[in-house]
């Protein structure tokens, strides 16, 4: 697998891999702050009363630039259910689009507007920050995982060196 920003897995159809049926498609993405990594993609699955699910990692055989290929349909988990087998973490896991962005100096530098993360692993390895005053995308700026010094609840603490480069 590869690197790949979350802006093009979201809207992403998501198809059984053994029947070549389209099942659902990525609303979002579900990360664990205690680790920085993303572990499952949220989906509304296709179809009228039909419930939103997770897809983990590892039930997917591969992403494509058109699809994402899931080793069964039956790898997709009601959302409800998992919030059981997730309890250690729901509290915490959630999309990380808009999620603050700190400096070790604490200063808010702005938010994060989209990411790029590995695949196969699920490591968050860089991200774009909406500037906090000007409301405008720092392209710029490459927040990699040697500037992250921590994932949290409620932002991302990083090098002071991340606010002097957006200075």
């Amino acid at each position: 697998m590869e690197n790949i920003k979350a802006s093009d897995i979201i809207g992403r159809k998501v198809m059984d891999a053994r029947v070549g049926k389209d099942v659902a498609v990525v609303s979002d993405i579900i990360y664990d702050p205690s680790s920085g990594n993303v572990f499952a993609f949220l989906t509304d699955d296709k179809g009228w009363f039909a419930g939103a699910s997770v897809v983990y990692l590892d039930d997917i055989e591969s992403i494509g630039e058109d699809r994402i290929l899931l080793k069964s349909e039956l790898a997709m988990h009601e959302a409800a259910d998992e919030k059981k087998k997730l309890a250690g973490i729901t509290d915490t896991a959630k999309g990380l689009h808009k999620t603050s962005v700190i400096s070790e100096g604490g200063n808010k530098l702005g938010f994060i507007a989209d990411f790029t993360f590995d695949t196969a692993s699920g490591q968050i390895e860089s991200f774009d920050i909406v500037h906090q005053e000007t409301g405008k995308l720092q392209k710029n700026i490459s927040v990699g995982t040697e500037d992250i010094l921590t994932f949290g609840e409620d932002g991302v603490i990083v090098k002071n060196t991340v606010e002097e480069r957006m200075s």
